[in-house]
Order: structure tokens, then C-alpha cells, then sequence
């Protein structure tokens, strides 16, 4: 199956019509979504405030019902449990994209109410745990995950990209502000 197609556009428009996304998404977030979906790169230079936020939130509930009805697209193959790792460069950044994947679409941890799928967990999902506890969590639970470059490089993290649970589910690794790379330095991009 080619989700970059007439029948992939037409099956993610009908997944997305039945999960909690609040509007319409654009067609190129749509074709973006499609290319990653085919396995495809993709860097989407758009506006801010454009919807790049949706890239991800979109991947990720099209995925997610998917594997809660793999009669939707039967040669699909996702990780049972995906996570998707989203960078950004700075934490406001990590704060507003919670926000703005929350307003996209809005359930409740475990609601399944619209999709029949499981909710991706977010960072307040996490503010009362200890860092240790965190790190443990993230190995299993959350769909998305918001960090930062730092985070990336510490033993924590290491410890985390070597657990073999965490690796089977990781699927997709996205950059906000795919720009500063460049500023980020050659040891951050090794």
C-alpha cells in the first residue's frame, strides 16, 4: 500500500474524520504526512503558526488507529506500541507544542471515545515523577515525546535509546526548528 496516493489520502481523511483532530488538516500536512508514512524524509518549511505541529500529532493518530484497526490498511507495519521523538531547541518551544497537540486534539489520557485508540501522553503526564522515574516511564508509555538536544546527550537518555523495549517502538524522530542543527554544533550531530 502507498499511503502517497488517491486511496492513502482518501483512507487518512476517513481514519482522521474518526479520531478527536478539531479541523481540517491542510493538504500539505496531509502529503507530508503520507511520504513519512511511506518512509519517506521529509523537511517541511512552512510559516510560523502554519501547522507543523500537525505533522506530528496527524502521523501519530493515523498510526495509532491503524493499529487499533488493522483492518484500515492490513499491510501497514507499526510497532505495537509506537513513540515518536520530537527535538525542539528550547523548552517554551516543548511547552507550546504540548499546548498546541493538546488543542488539535483533545481526550484525556486512555479516552478512547472518538478513536477506539489509545491518547499519546504528554509532559504533564510526567511532572510529578522523579528524573529517575521519568526515564523509565518514557521507555514504554508515551506515543510522543517533546525533548530538547541536551537531553540526547546524557547517560539517562543513553540508557533509554539502549533498552531494547524503547528501541522496538521508536519509530520516527522529528526536529522543530530543523535549522539549528547547524548551530547545534558537529558533536550534537554525531
Amino acid at each position: 500500500f502507498t499511503w502517497s496516493s488517491k486511496d492513502g489520502y482518501s483512507l487518512i481523511r476517513h481514519i482522521l474524520h474518526n479520531t478527536p483532530l478539531l479541523y481540517e488538516p491542510h493538504d500539505n500536512q496531509l502529503e507530508g504526512v503520507c511520504k513519512s508514512l511511506d518512509g519517506i524524509y521529509l523537511v517541511a518549511i512552512t510559516p510560523t503558526g502554519s501547522g507543523k505541529t500537525g505533522y506530528y500529532t496527524i502521523y501519530m493518530l493515523v498510526m495509532l488507529a491503524v493499529i487499533a484497526n488493522p483492518t484500515l490498511c492490513p499491510s501497514a507495519l507499526f510497532p505495537s506500541n509506537p513513540c515518536l521523538l520530537v527535538i525542539c531547541p528550547t523548552i517554551p518551544l516543548q511547552l507550546e507544542m504540548h499546548t498546541n497537540m493538546n488543542q488539535q486534539a483533545p481526550v484525556h489520557e486512555h479516552d478512547t471515545s472518538r478513536s477506539g485508540c489509545p491518547r499519546y501522553q504528554l509532559p504533564d503526564s510526567f511532572r510529578c515523577l522523579a528524573a529517575q522515574e521519568l526515564w523509565v516511564v518514557m521507555r514504554k508509555k508515551p506515543n510522543i515525546i517533546l525533548t530538547g538536544p541536551e537531553q540526547l546527550k546524557s547517560a539517562e537518555f543513553e540508557k533509554v535509546l539502549r533498552d531494547k523495549e524503547f528501541y522496538a517502538r521508536s519509530c520516527v524522530m522529528g526536529f522543530d526548528k530543523f535549522h539549528l542543527l547547524n548551530t547545534w554544533g558537529a558533536s550534537f550531530r554525531k
